[in-house]
Parts: C-alpha cells; structure tokens; sequence
C-alpha cells in the first residue's frame, strides 16, 4: 500500500514538472448593447425633426452607433455611405460617401461631419460636381452654416 502511494505521488510530481499548467488570457471585447435593422433615428428639438438617419443595420456599443447603408438627412441636405460612426458629437462616415448640398455635391471615401459646429470635413481625395463646375482636390472642409468650402490641391474643369 505505501508503495502504491509513493509511486502516485510521483506519478503526479513528473506530471506537474513535465506539464505546466497554463494560463488563458481572456480578452474583454465590447459586446453589442442593441442590434438593429432597417432602421430610422431622428433628432428632435422644439423646432420638430432637426435631422434623421436611417440605416440597412446599426449596432450599438457604448456610447457608438456603427451604421451599414447609413442616409442623413439634415436641412435639405444629405449624405449616404456605406458605414458609419455615430457618437453624440461626430458621424464618420466611409466607403463611397456621397454629399449632397442645394447647389452642389461631392464624392469621396471618408467624411467627418461634426453635428454641433455643422463642419462636414474630407481628409481624404474628393471629386465635387456643381452645375457648370468639376472640382478635384486632396482634402476639403465645409461650414455648413456659413456656407463656405475650403479645398486644398484643387483641379478645376469649369464649362462656359
């Protein structure tokens, strides 16, 4: 019997000496607060609707809003892209984003449109079309409530 117990004491020894025991690091990945399809959000203010974005799917983590097939629409104007990101204070938007103004629309990969300042700023290569004007450049900003673009490195095809 005492031998029995000696060699299952080793047995168990030259386990754990020959097979640590290991750890697993378990990573923390946000998981969705809320999933949604085919959705419209609008803003109100006393005023009524100030904006609505609509959406193919949306997915909520945190304090963000990841939109697929994202449309805004917000005093006459708008803008769709492929994907979206929506805090309260910025929407980013990518993927053949394309907006359109009254008297203009541009067409790029990547938008920032910053809800309080109303700034719609392209980092990125756009391509403008007004009536009578074609406009390339490298980056663009525009002040919505001024009413004003600021383009950088522009190419302009202008038809009489």
């Amino acid at each position: 019997m005492f031998l029995f117990f000696v060699l299952l004491i080793g047995f168990i020894g030259g386990w754990l000496y020959f097979f640590k025991p290991f750890e697993v690091n378990m990573r923390k990945v946000a998981q969705a607060q809320v999933r949604f399809r085919d959705f419209i959000f609008r803003s109100y203010t006393q005023k009524g609707v100030e904006w609505y974005m609509q959406g193919s799917e949306g997915v909520k983590k945190k304090d963000v809003l990841y939109v697929k097939d994202v449309y805004l629409e917000r005093g006459g104007e708008n803008i769709k892209a492929k994907e979206a990101q929506y805090d309260e204070f910025l929407l980013q938007l990518e993927e053949d984003v394309v907006y359109r103004a009254k008297k203009f629309r541009f067409f790029t990969q990547k938008v920032n449109y910053f809800f309080d300042s109303k700034i719609v700023q392209v980092p990125v290569h756009f391509r403008l079309e007004a009536e009578g004007i074609n406009v390339t450049g490298s980056k663009l900003l525009y002040n919505i409530n001024f009413a004003r673009i600021i383009a950088y490195n522009i190419k302009a095809n202008i038809k009489s």
